[in-house]
């Protein structure tokens, strides 16, 4: 099940993976489940990754924002091509059957009190190896905090916990992996980092910056410490339009074998359920005072006028979002 290690999402890939605490978009599953309850509006997300070998990999997902918490579905497909097969004496087999991997995932993500936000993931996986299968199921889960430091977020997730794909004898264990991670958002810039343990090796560190010099262009780069083939650098970039479609690409240098690519789209429609229950309360508090203009809530960043403290509000955005 190493496929479960490719990071998906151009942009969470471009900075190091380092998005323990940044997560919070229709990604946040493969990342932090946690992160689901900073979505506001409906969000789907599409990755495609040009792997080394003829290897590709498709991922989609779904968050759906609800009166409270946010509903996420994704899925993951990793085709490994065709396979030349060989009997015990070495002679060729030819071609054999299209070999793959693929997960399901639904996941669910909660903000509790005003700075914290829990998550939890169930994910399906399936392998075909040949003309064999194997599938079993696993679970994340996650929290994200958001300091009395204004800017500073931390979030810490458990990923990959289940049982093994079993093929007749041999078992194949998942990757669990214990992530610890930071995140500081100054203006224009963020940096992030991340410390991670998979349970088969030891820990490692890695480390992402987002700059956005203007509102609709971000760019990126990261660094992780633990990369098998390739020098750990990454690099890439996001273009924002309308603010409901956002474009990623993603670089990664990977050694002797080549380059690989990520590219992702994520678009955003509707408004969330959380901001209408939270316009329908302002509504109801009585006033003495001239209706506010509707104008004075932001289309932009959903965040109503202040509310008295007994009034439902609008989640606390951890981290800058996607939609400047």
């Amino acid at each position: 099940a190493n496929f479960l290690r490719i990071g998906v999402g151009a942009r969470a890939v471009a900075m190091g993976e380092a998005h323990t605490a940044v997560a919070n978009d229709a990604y946040a599953p493969a990342w932090n489940p946690a992160g689901l309850a900073q979505v506001v509006q409906k969000e789907a997300a599409f990755m495609h990754a040009q792997l080394v070998e003829g290897l590709q990999y498709e991922y989609g997902a779904l968050a759906l924002p609800l009166r409270r918490g946010t509903l996420g579905l994704s899925g993951g497909y990793f085709s490994t091509g065709d396979i030349d097969g060989f009997d015990k004496t070495g002679v060729s087999l030819g071609t054999l059957t299209r070999s793959f991997d693929a997960t399901g995932s639904l996941s669910y993500g909660l903000r509790v009190g005003e700075d914290v936000a829990v998550g939890v993931t169930g994910r399906y996986l399936y392998k075909r190896l040949v003309n064999r299968t194997a599938s079993t199921v696993a679970g994340d889960l996650g929290l994200q905090y958001h300091t009395p430091l204004e800017g500073l977020a931390l979030g810490v997730v458990v990923q990959h916990l289940g049982g093994k794909l079993k093929f007749i004898q041999d078992s194949d264990p998942l990757p669990r992996t214990l992530k610890l991670g930071a995140a500081y958002q100054y203006r224009w810039a963020l940096v992030a980092l991340d410390w991670q343990h998979p349970r088969d090796q030891d820990a490692f560190v890695t480390a992402g910056v987002e700059l956005r010099p203007i509102k609709w262009l971000a760019l990126r780069g990261g660094w992780k410490a633990k990369d098998e083939v390739g020098p750990g650098f990454r690099a890439g970039a996001g273009v924002t339009l309308k603010q409901t479609i956002t474009l990623d690409y993603a670089f990664l240098p990977f050694g002797a074998f080549g380059d690989t690519h990520r590219l992702s789209l994520t678009v955003r429609w509707g408004t969330s359920s959380q901001a209408t229950a939270v316009s329908t309360a302002s509504a109801l508090q009585p006033s003495s005072s001239q209706p506010p203009s509707p104008a004075t809530i932001s289309t932009q960043t959903l965040i109503p006028p202040p509310l008295p403290s007994t009034t439902m509000t609008e989640p606390k955005r951890l981290l800058l979002r996607d939609i400047p």
